[in-house]
């Protein structure tokens, strides 16, 4: 769809961009691409360590501790 599109399109640009990487990885969990979200959510949290990636990961049955 169109969202998806765009956040590809974003994220090609600038891998780097936390909050679209992290909006990307929901999008695709609740379309039910469960396995291509934690693929994306977990990109977004090697580069921030953020609470916010960590909490998505979770919801998508991922389980990612603090380093």
């Amino acid at each position: 769809d169109e969202a998806e599109r765009l956040f590809k399109r974003v994220l090609q640009h600038d891998p780097t961009i936390i909050q679209s990487r992290n909006n990307f990885g929901v999008l695709l969990k609740e379309s039910g691409n469960i396995h291509k979200a934690r693929e994306e959510l977990y990109k977004g949290y090697v580069f921030s360590f953020s609470e916010v990636m960590r909490e998505n990961l979770k919801r998508a049955g991922e389980n990612v501790w603090h380093p």
